[in-house]
């Protein structure tokens, strides 16, 4: 596996272009550097996170992940940005904004076909 010479933290106010550097490179790479950064065990944010989100509590989903993809480095972050989109996605479709949901969406989905079928307990 090649190891991706990008930063794994954004300077303030370049956390755009560099998640749009990582999705580029994990598009040329594939989900092995996802892989190589995984932790042995899923985070207990992330499993409160998918419980509120199969009890369409997906506002709290999105604040209880939040923190843990503020504070996780790259590539490892998109996982859990995916995750939030997808919560994020839904919320929009609870208050019938089909614009805002597909948004999200598309942008979950890009981040989730870069992923393993089933990482850290989540297959997508």
């Amino acid at each position: 596996m090649r190891e991706i010479d990008l930063p794994q933290r954004s300077p303030r106010g370049g956390r755009r272009k560099l998640d749009r550097l990582w999705l580029e490179a994990l598009e040329r790479s594939g989900p092995s550097i996802i892989l190589a950064h995984a932790p042995a065990t899923p985070p207990a944010e992330l499993s409160r996170g998918i419980e509120e989100f199969n009890q369409m509590l997906f506002w709290h989903c999105h604040e209880t992940l939040e923190g843990l993809w503020l504070n996780t480095a790259y590539p490892l972050r998109l996982f859990y940005q995916a995750v939030i989109k997808v919560s994020v996605g839904f919320q929009h479709l609870s208050r019938h904004n089909r614009l805002g949901a597909r948004a999200q969406l598309a942008d979950a989905v890009r981040l989730l076909r870069l992923m393993p079928p089933s990482f850290l307990g989540v297959r997508n």
